[in-house]
């Protein structure tokens, strides 16, 4: 009986890992380490584009398929359930409430600049939440990282009320499970 539940247990933990991937190279370089910018890593020959995607971790039905002559990129199975989001205020407040295309997006919306902190959570929120569900599209990869579009659901406020908006969130992915939120907001229109 307890051999039957160690290999149920066993079969289900396994099952999850094999939900996710991440992708390693002989370089002790990445996007983070290039400080957003990956650059090719001579001694171990690895490409710049390999660098930015060395140590990410995606959904294996929905990962970046980046190769070349000669990649020697692996990929293993990892196991995912949280994501560590790299996400300021500043993004908000210095420019989502500050540039005026931006803003008036935002009070399209209903939103107005006493509402950082709640839309930052939701945003925050959204991210992890959706990351790790899968439900990314994946966008341009060049030496800045593979970029990402995390889409949402953001409801209407104040003379918005009850109207729901379609958005998304651009990101980049770096190793390990991290997401870094560059872009807080794009409005793809209302939902109908």
């Amino acid at each position: 009986m307890n051999n039957e539940i160690i290999e149920i247990t066993k079969k289900f933990f396994d099952s999850s890992h094999s939900d996710w991937v991440q992708r390693e190279n002989d370089s002790s370089l990445d996007i983070e380490k290039c400080n957003g910018v990956a650059v090719a890593d001579a001694e171990t020959r690895s490409c710049a584009l390999c660098v930015a995607l060395n140590r990410t971790i995606f959904k294996k039905n929905n990962m970046p398929t980046f190769s070349h002559p000669r990649c020697k990129c692996v990929f293993k199975d990892v196991y995912l359930s949280r994501v560590a989001i790299d996400f300021k205020m500043e993004k908000l407040s210095n420019y989502l409430f500050v540039n005026e295309d931006k803003y008036a997006m935002m009070r399209s919306m209903g939103y107005d600049k006493e509402d950082i902190p709640s839309l930052y959570l939701k945003i925050y929120n959204a991210v992890e939440t959706e990351f790790l569900m899968g439900n990314y599209k994946l966008k341009n990869l060049d030496e800045y990282g593979q970029r990402i579009a995390v889409p949402f659901i953001l409801e209407g406020k104040r003379y918005c009320l009850g109207k729901n908006y379609r958005c998304h969130v651009g990101c980049v992915v770096w190793p390990n499970g991290k997401i870094k939120i560059t872009t807080p907001i794009v409005k793809d229109g209302e939902q109908k």
